[in-house]
């Protein structure tokens, strides 16, 4: 199968010159768009902010020029969130996992995706965390639930109030939205 290109120039942010879309298709539906500053002087003022979301469903990907300054802030600060997120996770293995081992201490699988499930729905059916945690002992399977999204759920299924933790999780999520600003202005 091969690609179709179709290629588009459109007027840069400064207005005294173009940017090039290079859109490519295939029959397999496939999509890939490739922006390209053509301008020298947004070149150098500008960097390409490429970001994802869900429309109806389906994952969609956008792009926009936003300012270079601006965009080395927003990565500086989305760092800073990743390596916070991650030292609350290894907080929460540390300090939560050992207080979901003792909880779920000589109960059945089925009774452990039951608690978990009405909070944090990591498998849609028992026959899935069954399949998942097939030849996995009990620590390896709650393990890998430790993930940053999952945290605040995991603190109420071991119902605890971690203050270290849940102030690790507001300082990240200060962090996202104070990128999220950046980019969008």
């Amino acid at each position: 199968m091969s690609w179709e290109s179709t290629e588009t120039k459109r007027p840069c942010p400064c207005g005294k010159g173009t940017f090039t879309i290079v859109d490519r298709s295939d029959d397999w539906g496939r999509f890939e768009s490739h922006w390209k500053m053509d301008c020298p002087e947004c070149r150098n003022r500008y960097s390409l902010y490429t970001y994802g979301y869900y429309r109806s469903g389906l994952y969609e990907e956008s792009h926009r020029w936003v300012d270079k300054e601006k965009f080395d802030e927003a990565q500086k600060l989305q760092e800073e969130s990743r390596r916070t997120q991650k030292v609350a996770v290894e907080l929460s293995v540390e300090r939560q996992l050992p207080v979901l081992m003792k909880l779920f201490d000589r109960k059945s699988k089925k009774a452990i995706w039951e608690a978990l499930s009405k909070r944090i729905k990591p498998f849609k059916s028992l026959g899935t965390f069954y399949q998942h945690t097939k030849g996995k002992e009990k620590y390896e399977y709650l393990r890998e639930l430790f993930y940053f999204s999952n945290l605040p759920a995991l603190l109420l299924a071991a119902d605890a109030d971690d203050g270290a933790i849940k102030d690790l999780i507001e300082k990240s999520e200060q962090l996202e939205s104070k990128a999220k600003r950046l980019l969008n202005e």
